[in-house]
């Protein structure tokens, strides 16, 4: 039997934009509004908040508690430990992996990436072409424990590159959006003060800020630009071993790498079918 749980990976130590996870939008944390989108997928038996041991962190197991999720405080540095150590406690086949500033995760997306991961029996599920910090990871637990013994557990938050650039057994998913929401220069994440006040600018622009979706941000740029939502294609992004490129020149390696994936393309009108009304 399949058994699927949400992992929101968060802490309260965040530099560029202090405590993100706990700022203020709309009269609900960014955590919180993470936790509500995923309560609205269908295809999830259980939301985990995990956190770590660290006392600064504590906030965050009282959260999880207010919002009537579970949550879990374990390594401060290893995110694999935490989601091996819900997965163990659940019985868990299958983890998601959302982080904690990406505040548009989208269910819709999500739900459909776990009926398919699913159906392919896949290890490693994810959504091409999507902005940053809409799509999520899904892992067999299985094929995330092959991942940790051949990895340095403290990179485990570079899981995307090593499930693409390093060599695994991993049967891979890639599921590749409908045309309009192909937007991988567009940024949802929650990591800097011009992330913040992009995110502000949608939720005051936005007709029905307690339940935005994708079309709806997309929608709005077209009539109302959206400030720093584009992202300069030559941005320098890390990599393990002291690695750096820019996000253009990864973006092409992984449309190579996707080849040799399991490929599934969305239908055109999958998204508005899928819309809870």
């Amino acid at each position: 039997m399949k058994k699927t749980i949400a992992c929101i990976i968060a802490r309260t130590n965040s530099t560029r934009l202090k405590k993100k996870v706990l700022i203020n939008i709309k009269n609900k944390m960014l955590i919180e509004h993470i936790i509500n989108k995923l309560k609205k997928a269908r295809n999830i038996d259980e939301i985990y908040l995990c956190t770590s041991i660290d006392p600064d962190d504590e906030i965050l197991l009282k959260i999880a508690e207010k919002n009537k999720i579970k949550s879990y405080a374990g390594s401060r540095d290893v995110i694999v430990d935490r989601m091996l150590n819900v997965a163990k406690i659940e019985n868990a086949t299958d983890l998601v992996r959302v982080t904690g500033d990406n505040i548009y995760c989208d269910e819709i997306f999500i739900d459909k990436m776990i009926e398919l991961h699913n159906k392919y029996n896949a290890d490693y599920t994810r959504t091409a072409k999507l902005p940053i910090g809409v799509t999520a990871e899904i892992f067999s637990v299985n094929g995330l424990k092959n991942m940790y013994n051949n990895i340095d557990p403290k990179q485990s938050e570079y899981l995307t590159y090593y499930v693409f650039f390093r060599k695994n057994n991993l049967k891979i998913l890639v599921l590749i959006p409908p045309k309009m929401f192909q937007k991988p220069f567009y940024s949802l994440t929650v990591d800097t003060p011009e992330d913040l006040e992009r995110t502000l600018f949608i939720v005051d622009n936005i007709d029905n800020p307690k339940s935005i979706y994708l079309d709806d941000i997309i929608a709005l740029h077209e009539r109302n630009p959206i400030p720093f939502l584009e992202v300069d294609k030559n941005l320098v992004i890390k990599f393990p071993d002291n690695m750096k490129k820019s996000y253009s020149d990864y973006l092409i390696e992984l449309e190579e790498k996707y080849k040799n994936c399991i490929i599934v393309e969305l239908e055109e009108d999958f998204y508005e079918k899928n819309k809870i009304k």
